[in-house]
C-alpha cells in the first residue's frame, strides 16, 4: 500500500479530470466517495479551485493504484 506524499501532489486541472477519468466513476460519485459537493469537484476540474492534496489522494485510490 502506498503512503500518501505530497512530493506526489498535482492539483493541475489535467491531473484531477485524469484521476476521475480512470477511475471509471462520474464527477457525481467521485464527488460523494471522497465526501466532497459535485460543485466543489467541478471546481477543482475547471482550475477555478486548488484541490487539497488529501482530496487527490483519495481520487488516486477511486483509481485503484493506491487504498485510503
Amino acid at each position: 500500500m502506498r503512503r500518501p506524499d505530497a512530493n506526489r501532489y498535482d492539483p493541475s486541472p489535467t491531473h484531477i479530470r485524469g484521476l476521475v477519468d480512470a477511475s471509471g466513476l462520474s464527477q457525481r460519485e467521485c464527488a460523494r466517495r471522497i465526501g466532497v459537493s459535485e460543485r466543489i469537484m467541478r471546481y477543482w476540474i475547471s482550475g477555478e479551485s486548488e484541490i487539497p492534496y488529501a482530496a487527490q489522494y483519495c481520487l488516486e485510490a477511486l483509481r485503484g493504484k493506491t487504498t485510503v
